[in-house]
């Protein structure tokens, strides 16, 4: 596998500089930033195996993921599955929940 490093290191600084992370060093940060992208891939490999397992064809994003597009989930939409994946941003060996919604239960944002 092949790393990006320059954006690694990015994400180290991001880390070290969010005061509720609370990391104390920049190696500690770097070193969750590297624990980060080699669990990255596994991560996405966890994702797509749970649209399989639902039957989804649709495009599916995280509430935050439809927001960076420009769409806002509709107000009480009921997310289509939730995935456990690894989050070594708060920690090494820590984990997340995500849940991921349809297109279909998204809106375009309007300003």
């Amino acid at each position: 596998m092949k790393y990006n490093l320059r954006e690694i290191m990015l994400k180290a600084w991001e880390l070290y500089r969010k005061p509720f992370l609370k990391i104390a060093t920049f190696g500690e940060a770097l070193k969750r930033s590297w624990a980060l992208a080699n669990c990255a891939e596994d991560n996405a490999k966890l994702i797509d195996e749970a649209i399989k397992a639902h039957g989804i064809t649709e495009r599916v994003r995280t509430w935050y993921g439809w927001t960076t597009e420009g769409r806002e989930v509709i107000h009480e939409s009921k997310c289509l599955f939730q995935v456990t994946v690894a989050d070594p941003t708060r920690g090494i060996g820590k984990t997340k929940v995500l849940s991921f919604f349809g297109e279909s239960q998204t809106a375009e944002i309007v300003a």
